[in-house]
């Protein structure tokens, strides 16, 4: 065994040599096994690290001296941990899980994936589940592992809404799937003619300016929603997509318009009050559509 046996005496295992032969192994774990409580009096738990159904009776043996007897067996990259007692199981990765990255490495390395993927396919639109695959292909994490770390009860299609100055997001209707690109700038000036005056593009830092009051809010929100479902007219949309393109526009969030016009209001209800909108909600989830009625 080389290094592996120096490896686990000094893990504190002690080995135990059988000739060749059927079931020898299997025998000679079963008959020091079933003695174990003798040598080890102190023990409560034991692993039996077989898939072999012969070593049950040793399962049994030790369940009837009160030890809690688990069975331990390799599936793939993963290891089955089984509870004979009570029947729970756990399953355990064999493969080091992947160190989640920091908010500014993680949004990094999505754009440099849709970036390529872009230049490979010459598609300016990525589909959110090919963009997930390609992350768990490269990272041996999935968006969702880390979108849930920086942001709890997030979702993994939430964090593009986050940051709206980066990502631009797009579902045709409301139960299709989402496509991703990235937000780029236009340049200022324009390539065919570099004589003319650049095109001046105001960005507005905060909405203060131009919305004062509940109604500005209310219709800057329905001309969103309208804008937004533009090509499915009376689909319901995310109301998390309104406020991620609302900050876009806006430069901050409905929430933090709502707190600076002291609503002392929630986002949905503003939504639901609205009689230009229908709200509906599904769990956790609320969408909302133009009030065509």
């Amino acid at each position: 065994m080389g290094k592996q046996d120096l490896e686990l005496h000094r893990r504190g295992y002690e080995l135990i040599h059988v000739p060749a032969g059927k079931d020898s192994a299997d025998v000679k774990m079963a008959t020091v096994g079933s003695s174990i409580f003798v040598h080890y009096p102190t023990a409560r738990e034991v692993f039996v690290c077989s898939s072999d159904k012969v070593l049950t009776h040793l399962c049994n043996t030790l369940q009837t001296h009160g030890l809690t007897v688990y069975s331990v067996c390799k599936q793939g990259s993963k290891m089955r941990v089984f509870n004979n007692q009570n029947g729970d199981y756990q399953i355990h990765s064999l493969i080091p899980q992947a160190e989640i990255p920091s908010l500014e490495e993680f949004i990094a390395q999505i754009q440099d994936l849709i970036t390529k993927e872009q230049k490979n396919h010459q598609n300016h639109w990525i589909k959110l589940s090919k963009l997930s695959q390609l992350y768990k292909n490269k990272y041996n994490l999935t968006i969702t592992q880390v979108v849930t770390s920086h942001f709890p009860g997030k979702r993994a299609r939430d964090v593009f809404l986050e940051y709206p100055t980066k990502f631009v997001t797009h579902q045709p209707l409301e139960q299709s799937e989402i496509y991703i690109t990235l937000f780029t700038q236009l340049p200022a000036e324009s390539a065919t003619d570099a004589s003319s005056p650049p095109t001046e593009v105001t960005v507005q830092d905060t909405a203060s300016s131009q919305i004062n009051s509940r109604t500005d809010l209310e219709q800057s929100i329905v001309k969103i929603v309208q804008s937004l479902t533009a090509q499915s007219p009376g689909s319901y949309i995310d109301i998390s997509r309104v406020g991620g393109e609302f900050k876009r526009q806006y430069g901050q969030t409905i929430n933090e318009t709502i707190a600076w016009l002291q609503l002392k209001v929630k986002y949905v209800t503003i939504l639901q009050s609205c009689s230009a909108l229908q709200v509906k909600q599904k769990g956790k989830v609320h969408t909302v559509a133009l009030n065509n009625g």
